[in-house]
């Protein structure tokens, strides 16, 4: 009796001990190291090999806040463990929740949102608010950086937002608004500035430098969109202040905001020391803030014309991007990319990463305009199944009022007629989206065409010199190369009997080896393939408001073997028929 006694006084002793660690989590930072060789050592002497759920799930939240994310995978790891041991919802369920946030945090996306997906059934399941706002701060993090789906991530953070008012977790609450501000900043929207104030507000008022410091950045970055640069000024410095007293990590992200501000005021000398600054310290940074410095100081460099020293920073910043799966900033650093190249007049270079753009570009435009016209189907069928068990309703308890169902009726088709004309009016206006869009595209398109051949026209020596850098590429980018310029240049897809064996006759090798090129270099098959050249060049012919060339000619002249094939192969690839799209086209130059 007395033996259990005295371990469970030390058990709860060492809560005690953590609990008062937690609550100035977000002041240790200076100290992190320390304090984690004491819990540690804390751990072994109180615990003695128990396993105590509690104590472990103190630990990961602990480590969590301090970001150790390795500690929290291996605290996280022993409780999911002890929860499965002991079938106990709730600590599978936080062992889950602190699982997804720590591998998210290391570029695990994967791993994470399948761990973030878990927590979340399970928090459901029990009704734990506690766990519910932590997931859903994670899947916002995961929709807003992985996913570049900004207000899917709004929506899960709003949700944790709710679930820490019923549970009264103010600082995870204010934590929520502080991450709404940084997604709105992404998206050029100043409406995140009372929410990133709040959380300011509250730091202070709570004496918590984390909250303090994040909510004086993204109050910042709200100035910067809103170009009020001497308050932005204000906040970056009180940023600075906090950053450096309490010695906590992120120090590239302040710097570079500092540098932003002071571009923007004219003082490029001094915004060029702290970017360097900011590269100092990328080594304890997230994947989005070394991307923001490699953009952000590319830029600077090639707004001075020192393009030989912007473009390693904008590939640099690339290859972060894309090894730690974060799309924020990739976008703009192949933009960036690309014109920095035109202004070297490597036209080349410029038009293959001007591609990759617009590609990306068109690929979330379209996913975004997909998700919007989902989003009304979704409010529509909503409306139109609570209409319907309204009328159930008021035909079993009001039988005798005809007058009231049929005004019923009349609603419901006012409704449907509303949210018809929403989807409509949507519909058009991504289809002028679209179409100005590709018009834009083909305008940039034949520009950096049109250098690339003057270039070669006027410097043969120079344009000599790349081409025998390109012999020395391997057999299948050779290959490649040839199979594109016999597309452009000949024009082979007018062909409507086309096929590999075509192809692969003409240049020599095998359908086997062509079609393994073709995959490898577009992800497509030899058929996909040819059919992006017959539609580009319709979208091309179809975008010019003065050629009327009859559909059912354009499509032979294309090589489509029917007029319905052009229609089904157009419509999955542009998103609208060939006739809808020549009439907008019309549209739009009348």
């Amino acid at each position: 009796m007395t033996k259990q006694f005295y371990k469970l006084s030390k058990t709860f002793m060492f809560s005690v001990t953590l609990a008062a660690l937690l609550s100035a989590g977000s002041q240790l930072s200076a100290q992190k190291s320390n304090v984690s060789d004491a819990i540690n050592k804390q751990f072994a002497c109180y615990l003695e090999g128990e396993n105590n759920g509690e104590v472990l799930r103190n630990f990961a939240a602990f480590f969590l806040s301090t970001e150790e994310f390795q500690q929290v995978i291996s605290y996280a790891g022993q409780l999911k463990s002890l929860g499965e041991k002991n079938n106990n919802t709730r600590y599978r369920a936080y062992a889950n929740a602190y699982l997804g946030q720590a591998y998210l945090m290391t570029n695990q996306n994967d791993i994470a949102k399948m761990y973030l997906n878990q927590a979340l059934r399970q928090a459901k399941s029990i009704e734990n608010d506690s766990i519910l706002c932590s997931v859903y701060n994670g899947l916002g993090l995961f929709a807003s950086n992985v996913e570049s789906d900004y207000n899917t991530a709004i929506s899960y953070f709003f949700n944790g937002i709710e679930a820490a008012k019923r549970c009264s977790h103010k600082r995870l609450h204010n934590i929520l608004l502080c991450n709404i501000s940084g997604v709105y900043y992404l998206k050029g929207d100043s409406t995140g500035l009372k929410y990133a104030q709040e959380c300011y507000n509250f730091g202070h008022s709570q004496n918590d430098p984390f909250l303090a410091l994040w909510g004086a950045m993204n109050s910042a970055r709200m100035y910067i969109v809103m170009k009020k640069y001497e308050e932005a000024f204000k906040y970056i410095k009180e940023a600075e202040f906090i950053l450096q007293k309490n010695q906590y990590n992120d120090q590239t992200n302040v710097f570079t905001l500092y540098g932003e501000i002071l571009v923007a005021l004219g003082d490029n000398t001094e915004a060029e020391k702290y970017y360097k600054e900011a590269l100092k310290n990328i080594g304890h940074a997230q994947t989005s803030s070394i991307a923001n410095i490699y953009l952000s100081y590319g830029k600077l460099l090639a707004e001075q014309k020192r393009y030989s020293e912007a473009v390693p920073l904008f590939e640099k910043g690339i290859k972060v991007s894309e090894d730690g799966h974060n799309q924020i900033f990739i976008k703009q650093l192949f933009a960036a990319l690309s014109e920095s190249y035109e202004k070297m007049q490597r036209f080349d270079k410029s038009l293959e990463y001007f591609k990759i753009y617009h590609t990306q570009t068109s690929r979330d435009f379209n996913e975004e305009s997909e998700r919007s016209i989902n989003q009304l189907r979704i409010q529509f069928d909503t409306q139109r199944k609570e209409n319907e068990a309204e009328q159930a309703r008021l035909e079993v308890l009001n039988k005798t009022r005809k007058m009231q169902f049929l005004i019923i009726i009349l609603v419901m088709a006012v409704g449907v007629a509303i949210y018809l004309y929403i989807i409509y009016v949507n519909k058009n206006r991504l289809y002028r989206r679209i179409i100005i869009r590709n018009k834009e595209a083909i305008k940039r398109e034949d520009d950096l065409k049109n250098q690339l051949k003057n270039f070669v026209t006027e410097c043969p020596n120079v344009a000599e010199k790349y081409s025998v850098s390109s012999l020395k590429e391997d057999k299948l980018e050779n290959l490649f190369q040839k199979i594109e310029f016999i597309m452009h240049e000949e024009k082979l897809y007018h062909d409507p009997a086309l096929t590999k064996e075509k192809i692969a006759d003409k240049l020599n090798t095998n359908r086997t080896y062509l079609s393994q090129v073709i995959n490898e270099r577009t992800g497509l098959s030899v058929p996909h393939y040819i059919n992006t050249f017959r539609i580009n060049e319709a979208v091309r012919k179809l975008s010019d408001s003065e050629d009327d060339t009859p559909l059912k000619a354009l499509a032979f002249d294309l090589g489509f073997n029917s007029i319905s094939t052009f229609y089904k192969v157009f419509q999955a690839s542009v998103g609208m028929t060939p006739s809808l799209y020549r009439k907008k086209v019309q549209e739009i130059s009348s």
